[in-house]
């Protein structure tokens, strides 16, 4: 079946979900025939079934078939038609603990089984909110690096500020730019 990632496996293991699938041996559903007469599997159903165990033997924060929100935003309130290149934040999609963990990429090593998940309430703001972040570093890689990010709602507003990393984490642009991020988002 040539599958070489967790999402090759999802899109294989979820041929166990369709409406025309059958759990007999010659199933006769689109996905079986093609697996046998294309790709040449000789029990499509058992392929399917162990993707799935497998996928299945991963942490959720790792499994693809997890359950986890759609990120797709809230649209129920009239003013929220954005314009141009407007991203409107989500927030109903929560994660605790440190930054590292509200993100899928760039692990350690350690098994990891946080997973976000909105816990079923409505955190989604009446109003609209622009909010600008930006992250800056100077001298990355010596011992002399610095870095920060800002948080700009507008003139004046109280909730503008800046924030200047710690040594503990990385100082780079890419790490100011997610701590801006997420403190903009906890606000």
């Amino acid at each position: 079946h040539k599958i070489r990632t967790a999402g090759d496996a999802e899109r294989l293991a979820r041929n166990l979900d369709s409406d025309r699938h059958t759990q007999r041996g010659r199933c006769i559903c689109e996905a079986c025939k093609y697996a046998r007469d294309q790709v040449g599997c000789i029990s499509p159903r058992k392929c399917f079934q162990k993707t799935k165990s497998m996928l299945d033997a991963l942490s959720p924060k790792w499994n693809p078939m997890t359950n986890t929100p759609s990120g797709e935003p809230n649209r129920d309130r009239e003013d929220d038609e954005p314009d141009g290149d407007v991203h409107i934040f989500e927030p109903n999609l929560v994660t605790t603990g440190t930054l590292a963990d509200a993100f899928r990429i760039f692990v350690d090593t350690d098994e990891c089984h946080t997973v976000y998940s909105p816990e079923g309430r409505d955190t989604t703001p009446d109003t609209l909110t622009t909010v600008y972040t930006d992250g800056s570093a100077i001298r990355c890689g010596t011992d002399e690096a610095s870095a920060g990010a800002g948080i700009f709602y507008g003139e004046q507003d109280v909730r503008n500020r800046s924030i200047r990393l710690p040594n503990e984490v990385g100082r780079t642009n890419q790490v100011s730019e997610l701590v801006g991020a997420k403190s903009a988002a906890e606000d």
